[in-house]
């Protein structure tokens, strides 16, 4: 995976994901890795490979919703916020319909 990141840098991520398609194998997997890592290197998907996608708005809106995640946390904000905790009477009586 490393060496198709290497190898097919200049051409682009089309290129090295064809290849890695062609190889065979758990060509899933590493292509997962393969994205991420030329992603991360600044490179993108060309249009043809987002445009072709069976419903290419929906993974759009939802690639952006996560972005808007990663650069939330990214500014030290808090992605997860505590919970108050459950009253006592409500644990109890949660367990005991779980025992009935």
């Amino acid at each position: 995976m490393l060496l198709l990141a290497y190898k097919y840098w200049d051409e682009g991520i089309a290129e090295a994901l064809i290849v890695n398609a062609n190889v065979g194998g758990d060509s899933c997997h590493r292509g997962a890795l393969l994205g991420a890592i030329m992603g991360a290197g600044g490179k993108a998907l060309p249009a043809e490979l987002i445009h072709g996608l069976h419903d290419a708005a929906a993974t759009s809106e939802l690639t952006e919703k996560y972005l808007a995640v990663i650069r939330c946390a990214a500014n030290g904000h808090r992605l997860i916020h505590r919970l108050a905790p459950k009253p006592k009477a409500a644990v109890a009586t949660e367990a005991s319909e779980c025992s009935s």
